[in-house]
């Protein structure tokens, strides 16, 4: 009854006064809590979306490197019962579900009994978590380096241009996950699969992506880290040019025309490729220099065909070498001995007398038979050229220096070797 009492007061009093509204209405909640608590002491609430966390500090699992590769489930319902004063005011992120783990001690997938805790250590409850087991994969986690090639199909030269072979700027990269699918894949390639035609070496960055092999199959790198995500690939293009082979003399007559000396060769022309500023302007190609006093009949020299590196020519032809045969058919040869007094000496100091030391030599002509027949000494020019010498010259001192043989007149016919003379300067 007097409860009954206290409540017709109070209401009395509310219609008479607003704030005493909002007090009445505090104190009523606040009996009516703790007539709750008094007559219901524990309550059952049921919380989705409680977290799943697998813990493994401590565990065989840690020992053996292991981590959590997938679960089947990532957050679970449970149906809470304790005390309404500890467990009242909680909420799902409040409890954590939790994995019994003891068993893993290997890699692979395991079906795991849940326990359910609380963040509040001194909550007390009971409960019921659906699914009560979840699958969980287990794995070791692994690095491994592999190397980059590049893929792009689309990417192709112009016309009178080559492609090489392009290389991805980050020549590997390192994939970390776990143990099983990373030693699954066999290569990796960075693919752009753009369509270009270049004309000059290009770097790209654009476009293009990792794609992982396990032998010729793609497969996925989902859940892999990468060392590296962003990737360039240099794809060079050189120009393509045919260009002929020159040969060059030295030691020619000046009554002879190169024309005059028949000869053949191996190969006339090559194709090549260089970059564009290297070979854009280029006509032909020097091969070697013939010295014309080593030419007889019959006379063949084969040349090696080398680039230096630093023309950055490449030889699309493959040819090595290149052979020159001169069968001079029409041609033959003739020893004629000189003397020292047929020596013309030119550019002689005028303080010294030059005196030969070499009183003669046999000297090789080449020639036609008919003109080699009737060619004489008094034909012939033998020539001391002292100029390059001239400052070596003091009395009494030997020195020796070039001669200069030839044929003046309009015939084919010149001397082969080298020869060299020995002479003696006199004060006079």
């Amino acid at each position: 009854m007097k409860i009954k009492e206290f409540f017709k007061k109070l209401a009395v009093n509310m219609r008479k006064d607003f704030g005493m509204r909002i007090i009445s209405l505090l104190i009523a909640l606040g009996a009516w809590f703790i007539i709750s608590v008094s007559a219901y002491p524990t309550t059952t609430v049921t919380y989705r979306n409680i977290a799943v966390e697998v813990d493994l500090e401590g565990s065989v699992a840690e020992r053996n490197r292991l981590s959590v590769i997938d679960m089947s489930e990532q957050t679970v319902k449970a149906t809470i019962k304790g005390q309404r004063a500890s467990i009242g005011g909680l909420s799902s992120s409040d409890f954590i579900a939790k994995p019994e783990i003891t068993e893993v001690n290997d890699a692979g997938e395991y079906e795991l009994k849940l326990n359910i805790e609380c963040k509040d250590k001194n909550a007390d409850f009971e409960y019921t978590v659906v699914p009560d087991k979840i699958k969980v994969s287990f794995d070791k986690i692994i690095s491994k380096s592999f190397d980059l090639t590049a893929d792009i199909p689309n990417i192709v030269a112009a016309d009178g241009y080559l492609k090489g072979n392009a290389e991805v700027t980050t020549p590997s990269i390192t994939i970390t996950g776990p143990e099983e699918r990373v030693n699954y894949i066999t290569k990796c390639k960075i693919q752009n699969l753009s369509e270009m035609q270049l004309t000059e070496s290009q770097e790209i960055s654009e476009g293009n992506n990792l794609v992982l092999y396990h032998n010729n199959t793609v497969i996925s790198s989902e859940g892999l880290s990468l060392s590296k995500n962003s990737f360039a690939i240099n794809v060079p293009v050189t120009m393509r040019k045919t260009l002929p082979l020159v040969v060059s003399f030295i030691n020619v007559p000046e009554n002879i025309s190169l024309e005059d000396i028949e000869y053949t060769q191996s190969v006339k022309e090559i194709e090549v490729a260089a970059p564009p500023d290297k070979i854009e302007n280029l006509g032909e190609l020097y091969l070697c220099t013939i010295d014309l006093r080593k030419v007889t009949p019959g006379y063949t020299v084969t040349v090696p065909l080398e680039f230096t590196e630093e023309s950055e020519m490449e030889n699309l032809s493959q040819v090595s070498e290149v052979t020159l045969e001169f069968p001079l058919e029409n041609l033959t040869t003739r020893m004629i001995t000189v003397s020292r007094n047929d020596i013309v000496i030119i550019n002689k100091p005028a303080d010294y007398d030059i005196i030969p030391a070499t009183t003669g030599w046999d000297i090789t002509f080449v020639g036609e038979a008919e003109v080699l027949e009737k060619l004489t000494v008094d034909d012939i020019v033998v020539q001391l050229d002292l100029s390059s010498v001239s400052s070596s010259i003091t009395s009494n001192v030997y020195i020796r220096a070039p001669i200069k043989v030839y044929v003046p007149g309009d015939d084919v016919v010149w001397a082969t070797g080298s020869q060299v003379v020995a002479f003696q300067a006199k004060e006079k």
